[in-house]
Order: structure tokens, then C-alpha cells, then sequence
């Protein structure tokens, strides 16, 4: 069986399970234990689910204060087929994916050649270990590659530079004993064959929160605190990291290794625009846009290309994934700074003349985990802990799966290997 990213002590037979959390990896993990007939309780904070998978309705259509969808696979369409959820895919006409690379939009912001030359090093070079992605890239890319390729997109997922992820965390697939290049290649081949690409919701995340309520509705309770520790009953932290140190703090190396567990503060805003000033734009899923082009944003999601169903006719929809580095700077802009800011950086990638007539904004002060070289060690000694504490579990973007695809697997195969 695949390892799973949940970290947990023995589960307790036959035991109550107290979900904390009704985020993304508590629906998962509240859906599975259904499925498999386990009495569990999920206790949410709020009035709502679904964490920061949240949706906002506009005259123009909707806003995602997150991802605005997720990579396809099996968990999920099986999660979605049971909750009566259809999913939606891409269109078609939205495959590009674009570089905003020394004034020009690229769909290939780098030669042949030069992939062809890593590829080759990658096959026949000596293996290494690697701390870093920057080391492995530095090892086995040219600066063109390294710098606007592989690290925006890398940002597009974990919005930090390539210096401080981990390459053992990011590229978690990789076994660093063995031929790296056709363990790459492999991995590319199994993707490509059983991939369906970019999935949404008809009305965007409220769809699939709103269906999720429904069918775990006997086992939510909302607005609820954490119900005192009893003997002998399951506990699943769903909760972020800075959150969930709160509930070990007699164990004196689990707070502090959740406490050391660090997050990006992360800001999106979305724009809509009248179709009209549009006419000629490119037309794909959107472009990312490396740092050394010193924008305030990591890249712009098309939204109106990808998922035109979820906005009006006339109306088009960007979302900008502002750069971590610039947070502190764009935070403090009110709307209007912001809306200018982000309108004048759109103007210069698709070339067209530009007057949004909306904007929304999204903060998470702990947004995104860092996949830093340091969390490997966080997480190693959490797994020491939790070997020893029997009836507890800890499950997150922050234990090892940052994709929505990813967790759903660790849900299932955790829950299926325990219960």
C-alpha cells in the first residue's frame, strides 16, 4: 500500500473519533470514516466549512478566496460521484499555459535544447543528494531553466522560491538513490496517462462545501471548541499547524515542532472586466510570471477561459497570486491602490488598454505551509511523538500533501489502513 502523509499513534479500535477541523483535510477525512461506517464527530469552529476553500458570489460571477480547482483523480471524482457533485473540467480552449517572461507572454520560456541537455545530465550525470530544489536545479539546469521555468512553476503551487523548498519534500516521488532522470520521466509518463487535467465545481467551491455539509450534516457540529480529551477515543487535528500546537502543550516537543512549522502570508486578488475591452487576448489557463521580472504578482489565473460557466457572458476574471516577498508592501494598499497596481501589470501582459470594474481581495495571514528544508525535520520528530501516543492523529497541507489531489488519497488510504 502507498504510504499516506497522515501522522498518527495506534488508532483505537472500535473507539468515538473527534475530529478538530472542518477544513479540506477534515471533510476528507470525516467523508472516508463515513464511508467506511466509523462513528466520528467533526467539530468546527465557525458557522461554515471548507477552510479557505471559500466562494464569493458577485454581480460578474464568483471569487475564490483559494484554489479555484484541482488536479483530477480517482478519490476525488469517486468524493464527488457520492456526493451527487459534478465536476467540471477545463475548457478545452484553455490548455496554455504562458510565461511573462522579458516582456512577452511564451508558452515555452526556454529551448528545447536546454531541456534536452537536463534531461541528459539528469540520465547519465552522477546521482546526488540534494537539500534544496536550487541545489538540484543549480546541478542539472542552466540559469534560463532554473530561473523561468521551474521555479514559477513551482510558485504557481507553493508560492516560495526554489532556495528555500526542500527538494526530499517537494519532490517527495523522488528516490535520491537512484537515476533521478528516469524516475522524472516515469513519473511524467504515469501523470500524462492518467490525468484529466484541471477540474471545478458549477458555482465553484460552495458547490462541493455546500453538498459536503449535506452528507456528514449528522456528525458536524458548528461553531464548536475542541470537546475535553477522554480516555480511550480518537483524535484527528485538522487543524494548521500555529493551531493545533495549542492542544500539545504538555508534550514540550510536539508544540514546539508544530510551533516551528512556518507559513506564508498569502494575498490573491480578482478583477472582472467588461469582455468588450478583450477581444484580442490570448486565450489559455493563465501565466506565471518569475520574480526576477520584480512584479507584484507570481502569476494570473484566466478564470473566465478556464471555467467560463461560472461567470456572465459579457464579464471576464483574473485572479493575481501576489509575490510572499511583497506582502508586507501590498498589504497595506486599500482596493483602489491595489486594483491599479494589478490592472497596470495586466495591461502590460496581454498589451490591451484596461478598466476593471471590479475587485475582490483574499488574506490569509497563514496561508500556505513553507516547504522549507526544515519542515522535514518538524515533521520526523512529530512522527517520533505521535509513535507513542496512541488514539491521536495530525493531518494537513502541512504533514506532506499540499494538493487537493494529494490529500484526498492520504485520507483514504489512512482510514482504510486503520479503521
Amino acid at each position: 500500500m502507498k504510504p499516506h502523509t497522515v501522522i498518527h499513534g495506534e488508532i483505537i479500535k472500535s473507539a468515538h473519533v473527534h475530529i478538530i477541523g472542518g477544513g479540506m483535510s477534515g471533510m476528507l477525512m470525516g467523508y472516508y470514516l463515513k464511508q467506511k461506517g466509523i462513528d466520528f464527530t467533526l467539530y468546527e469552529i465557525k458557522s461554515k466549512i471548507g477552510g479557505l476553500l471559500q466562494t464569493v458570489q458577485t454581480p460578474y460571477g464568483i471569487a475564490e478566496a483559494a484554489a479555484n480547482g484541482f488536479v483530477w483523480n480517482q478519490e476525488m471524482q469517486q468524493i464527488c460521484d457520492t456526493l451527487k457533485v459534478k465536476i467540471i473540467a477545463a475548457d478545452a480552449a484553455a490548455k496554455k499555459r504562458f510565461f511573462y517572461t522579458k516582456g512577452s507572454l511564451k508558452t515555452q520560456p526556454v529551448s528545447k535544447l536546454a531541456l534536452l541537455n537536463a534531461l541528459r545530465k539528469m540520465v547519465f550525470n552522477p546521482h546526488k543528494k540534494f537539500e534544496t530544489v536550487l541545489d538540484f536545479a543549480q546541478y542539472y539546469l542552466d540559469d534560463e531553466a532554473t530561473y523561468h521555468l521551474l521555479e514559477p512553476a513551482l510558485g504557481g503551487i507553493y508560492a516560495a522560491p526554489i532556495k528555500d523548498l526542500s527538494f526530499a519534500l517537494v519532490m517527495s516521488f523522488i528516490n535520491q538513490n537512484k537515476n533521478i532522470g528516469r524516475q522524472l520521466i516515469q513519473k511524467a509518463m504515469s501523470m500524462s496517462a492518467e490525468s484529466k487535467g484541471t477540474q471545478g465545481f458549477d458555482g465553484g467551491w460552495a458547490t462541493f462545501n455546500k453538498a459536503m455539509v449535506s452528507y456528514l450534516k449528522a456528525h458536524i457540529k458548528f461553531n464548536a471548541s475542541v470537546p475535553s480529551i477522554a480516555l480511550n477515543e480518537n483524535y484527528i487535528f485538522t487543524t494548521p499547524a500555529h493551531i493545533t500546537k495549542n492542544y500539545f502543550t504538555q508534550v514540550a516537543t510536539t508544540c514546539h515542532a508544530l510551533s516551528m512549522i512556518k507559513y506564508q502570508k498569502t494575498l490573491s486578488v480578482t478583477l472582472f472586466y467588461n469582455k468588450s475591452q478583450l477581444s484580442s487576448m490570448p486565450i489559455g489557463f493563465g501565466c506565471l510570471v518569475p520574480r526576477s521580472e520584480k512584479m507584484a504578482s507570481l502569476g494570473v489565473l484566466f478564470n473566465h477561459c478556464i471555467f467560463p460557466a461560472n461567470y456572465t457572458k459579457n464579464y471576464a476574471s483574473f485572479t493575481f497570486i501576489i509575490n510572499p516577498d511583497f506582502y508586507h508592501i501590498y498589504k497595506n494598499y486599500n482596493d483602489s491602490e491595489l486594483t491599479t497596481k494589478l490592472n497596470d501589470e495586466l495591461k502590460l501582459i496581454i498589451k490591451l488598454p484596461l478598466t476593471p470594474s471590479l475587485c475582490k481581495r483574499f488574506e490569509h495571514d497563514n496561508g500556505i505551509p513553507l516547504y522549507a528544508p526544515h519542515l522535514e525535520n518538524q515533521l520526523s520528530q512529530l512522527r517520533k511523538d505521535f509513535f507513542y501516543m496512541n488514539g491521536f492523529a495530525i493531518f494537513g497541507n502541512y504533514t506532506g500533501a499540499i494538493s487537493i489531489r494529494n490529500m484526498a488519497e492520504s485520507a483514504r488510504l489512512f482510514v482504510a489502513s486503520n479503521f
